[in-house]
């Protein structure tokens, strides 16, 4: 009888918490929209189909617009992807140098200024695809563009200042 009152008690149990589960899966659950910018193939990396799509939508591009849209966009992929590539691998190298037990000074010097290159590359292949995109909108959709690219683009460095020394303020009031 007792091992019976404790099963039933272990099934009360499970159950209470397969229907908490459930609850909270439904209420947490993010809207499809959401869902349909994440590719299944990596987790948590953006589609970026969808994020084109959403940024089309938010320019209200005509039929000719978004198709020149497109095709900008895909000559700028070409262009600035090898270029992703090349500073993932330097940065790699870079970092491997970093922790070596004598790292070599003018290697890493070397790797600064590869870096540096290829970043430039990346400001003004950046550059010159919003320009090509300045001839596709009309002003309207320009500014649009341009305050989600500078939001996208500009980091908020106040913000990480002023959250990165927080306490340094109450240490000196302290002496």
């Amino acid at each position: 009888m007792k091992n019976k009152n404790i099963i039933i008690w272990l099934l009360a149990i499970i159950s209470i918490t397969s229907t908490s589960a459930l609850v909270t899966l439904l209420l947490t659950k993010p809207d499809a929209n959401q869902q349909m910018c994440h590719s299944s193939k990596q987790k948590n990396r953006p589609d970026s189909n969808c994020h084109e799509k959403k940024l089309m939508s938010r320019l209200q591009l005509d039929e000719e617009q978004k198709t020149k849209f497109i095709n900008q966009r895909k000559i700028h992929y070409r262009t600035i992807t090898p270029v992703f590539d090349s500073l993932k691998i330097l940065r790699t190298k870079l970092f491997e140098e970093l922790k070596a037990n004598d790292p070599d000074s003018n290697s890493i010097s070397l790797f600064i200024n590869k870096i540096s290159e290829q970043e430039t590359i990346i400001q003004r292949e950046g550059v010159s695809h919003i320009l090509e995109m300045k001839k596709i909108l009309n002003p309207s959709q320009f500014d649009t563009l341009i305050n989600i690219y500078s939001r996208a683009m500009i980091p908020a460095h106040k913000n990480f200042i002023r959250h990165s020394h927080k306490n340094c303020h109450k240490t000196n009031k302290n002496r």
